[in-house]
């Protein structure tokens, strides 16, 4: 456009100079011409300036069509809703501009069209009774697949592990702990990694990361990531047959949480308990506030009664040949703000432990079995390191941290269903999380933002 102008200047300097020739047929003719080709060669720059503004429209149309087919992957995904997300895209991309959006949404949610329209100003238009002109994109984004929803690493930005489980852990527990610290510090920080050995294998369901980075999805040396579907908000690292089961598609935008509606549990007020070790025996304890954590120890053997278990200002901790069985649980991890690092609620399961745990089937925690406060800072480390940690059935909900698995045995392979939401996910020395989706087996319930509603999405040609 500037050069366009620089042009227009430079004629209309030649055609000044013309007209002041003295010859009277050369003032005659400029004053009839001149206008006709002022208005022309504005046209031109009016036409370059809507051709520019046509193709950066058509890009946001492009950007919002694909995270409305993203949307689609919610479980509680409806026509309103998509729609909101695409009106969200668009605002976040007009800067200011006027950028009027429809959206089309065929029942079955397998594609979302975009249609944009915006009246740019024109600058010689005005002169002929136009002082805009209107310029529109299409933009159709499909719905493929249809997996449910077993991994969401929500992290937007390298997610940065800042804080570990209690430190008078087990020998095994912090040895395991801190050979992960270590690797994790020697590597970038995606938003699913692997090394080790480390296996994950979700044959029917969905895997995904929102990392824009080229490695959102680390799989080194012999580990493997199988899944119906993948999807990197960046790239990948490692290689197809040997660290994946298919090609994960690439540069997918950013998912929002797809927990993000589900209300967070009540916490009563007071402390039901403070700072409570339970070492040895098997004993049965009952729902309430844990203040100062739950540590669980010396070989005890304990029952969860069902209910709401909220973990406040403190960790969940088993360890030293413990068992813990828990069916209709919940746990809820929080803390009293400014939350203080050691006092970060953070899950530890040492190697030597016998875990079994399945959500509840009713009421507010309902197929949730850790829900992790959204208000807490970012970065802590929970860590599944038990060789016998085979039932976990329900939804883990992390947005705030990373979900360390390092067990070498497999891990969830009884459970009829698990689902994992967190800001990232670490698989460290040889486990195999195992993710299945039997829904109809269990009376657990999946929750609303999670499960079959799920797919990859891809641009229309």
């Amino acid at each position: 456009m500037t050069s366009s102008a620089s042009r227009l200047r430079s004629l209309a300097r030649c055609w000044t100079a013309l007209a002041r020739h003295t010859g009277g047929n050369v003032a005659v003719i400029f004053s009839l011409v001149a206008p006709v080709f002022l208005v022309a060669m504005g046209a031109t720059i009016d036409y370059a300036a809507t051709t520019s503004g046509k193709h950066s429209l058509q890009s946001i149309a492009d950007n919002a069509a694909l995270g409305g087919a993203q949307a689609t992957r919610l479980g509680n995904a409806t026509q309103s809703s998509i729609s909101a997300v695409v009106s969200n895209i668009v605002a976040a991309n007009a800067h200011g501009a006027s950028i009027r959006a429809a959206t089309s949404v065929p029942t079955g949610m397998t594609s979302v069209t975009v249609t944009l329209t915006q009246d740019l100003p024109t600058r010689f238009g005005a002169m002929v009774g136009k002082p805009t002109a209107r310029v529109t994109a299409t933009a159709t984004a499909k719905v493929s697949g249809g997996a449910p929803l077993c991994v969401a690493s929500l992290a937007t930005t390298d997610p940065k592990l800042a804080s570990v489980p209690n430190p008078t852990l087990d020998a095994k527990g912090k040895l395991t702990l801190s050979l992960l610290a270590i690797d994790v510090a020697l590597l970038p920080n995606p938003g699913l990694l692997m090394i080790k050995g480390a296996k994950v294998t979700a044959p029917n369901c969905f895997v995904s990361t929102n990392l824009p980075k080229p490695y959102s999805i680390s799989v080194y040396d012999t580990a493997k990531l199988s899944a119906r579907s993948i999807q990197s908000g960046g790239g990948y690292t490692g290689a197809i047959n040997v660290n994946y089961s298919t090609t994960p598609g690439t540069d997918s935008p950013a998912a929002a949480d797809p927990l993000q509606s589900l209300p967070t549990p009540s916490v009563p007020g007071g402390c039901t308990y403070t700072n409570l070790k339970v070492s040895g025996g098997a004993p049965s304890l009952t729902p309430g506030v844990y203040c100062g954590g739950l540590h669980i120890s010396n070989g005890a053997i304990v029952t969860l009664l069902p209910g709401v278990y909220v973990i406040k200002d403190g960790s969940f901790i088993v360890d030293s040949a413990s068992t813990v069985n828990g069916n209709g649980v919940g746990f809820y991890l929080t803390a009293t703000a400014p939350v203080a690092w050691s006092a970060f609620p953070n899950v530890y399961f040492g190697t030597d432990t016998h875990i079994s745990l399945s959500a509840a089937a009713t009421g507010e925690m309902a197929g949730v079995l850790f829900f992790e406060d959204r208000a807490l800072p970012k970065g802590a480390l929970h860590a599944i390191l038990s060789n016998d940690a085979r039932n976990l059935l329900g939804t883990i909900y992390l947005s705030r941290g990373f979900l360390g698995v390092a067990s070498t045995a497999p891990v969830a392979d009884q459970s009829a269903y698990t689902i994992i939401v967190a800001n990232a996910l670490l698989l460290y020395g040889g486990p195999e999380l195992v993710l299945n989706t039997n829904y109809s087996a269990t009376a657990v319930p999946v929750p609303q933002g999670v499960g079959p509603k799920n797919a990859t999405v891809y641009l229309s040609q």
